[in-house]
């Protein structure tokens, strides 16, 4: 099965005429002629995107990264999104077909909504602002499969307590883990730990911002290491998983500090590194203690 999702645009020399011509089009359909000056620059990936900047019949800043539709048409998609372009006219592609954000923020072929009551006009724009929980635009194959890892399976898409229902998997693999050798295990979660690193970098960069609560690999990673050398056993997995989870909600210096101040997937990581030895120790000291775990 091939995939049907907009690809980034990376070679922008032969295209550069209709990305005007579409982002001009595009807007004058929207919100009515407006004077445009644009900046084009390519991001560290590749990507070919454009900055314009509005006056007219709306005024600011938008942002629009350029990709190509499985038919090999040319799609501008903006940011800020407004909630109208997402939910009743679509982002017109020069090929025709009309894309959207669904409410992961993967794009995705429009569908239009059903008729307005009538006599009922759409609302007009006057703003370029969008909702304050507009989803984050999410294109690419390979960004679908860095958010699923980076999100623990999809289980930090979860809207309540992403943080806990992510930890889950590492529970998982712990117990999948757990009959070998220390040594073994030790290899096998500083590689997750090493991956980690550039996996919630990129999907940080992917949902912008700077630690997203989605992003919970580090959690899963984090469980692992609380887990390194304790014995185990029911009470012993539902001990480690209520510590590390204690830990990681309160963030006791410097778990706090390193979660402001170091930035990036290293950053994501370290302070639940942090918060994980944190537990590790205390998980030992009960250990320790006959009868705890």
């Amino acid at each position: 099965m091939t995939d049907q999702t907009p690809t980034p645009l990376t070679d922008f020399t032969h295209h550069a005429v209709a990305a005007r011509a579409l982002i001009q089009s595009m807007l004058t359909e929207l919100i009515g002629p407006v004077d445009l000056k644009y900046d084009f620059f390519r991001e560290w990936n590749g990507c070919w995107k454009a900055r314009a900047d509005l006056t007219g019949a709306a005024t600011g800043r938008l942002e629009f990264t350029f990709l190509t539709t499985p038919g090999g048409g040319l799609l501008a998609l903006p940011r800020p999104l407004p909630e109208r372009w997402r939910l009743m006219s679509g982002i017109p592609a020069d090929d025709g077909t009309r894309w959207t954000l669904d409410g992961a923020g993967l794009l995705v072929p429009f569908v239009p909504p059903t008729a307005s009551a009538p006599g009922q006009a759409a609302p007009a724009i006057s703003s370029l602002d969008p909702a304050p929980e507009a989803p984050r635009p999410v294109s690419g194959r390979r960004d679908r499969a860095i958010l699923f890892f980076a999100q623990g399976f999809g289980t930090g898409r979860l809207p309540k307590a992403p943080g806990t229902f992510g930890t889950l998997p590492g529970v998982l693999l712990y117990l999948l883990l757990a009959g070998l050798p220390l040594a073994p295990y030790l290899a096998v979660t500083a590689a997750l730990l090493l991956i980690g690193i550039p996996l919630c970098g990129q999907a940080a960069r992917t949902l912008e911002r700077k630690d997203p609560p989605s992003v919970v690999w580090d959690e899963i990673v984090g469980y692992l290491i609380t887990m390194i050398g304790v014995a185990p056993s029911w009470p012993a997995v539902l001990a480690g998983f209520a510590t590390f989870r204690l830990f990681d909600i309160w963030k006791p210096w410097p778990i706090g500090w390193i979660d402001c101040q170091v930035g990036g997937g290293l950053g994501i990581m370290l302070d639940d590194v942090v918060t994980a030895l944190m537990a590790l120790g205390l998980m030992h000291l009960g250990q320790a203690l006959e009868g705890w775990v």
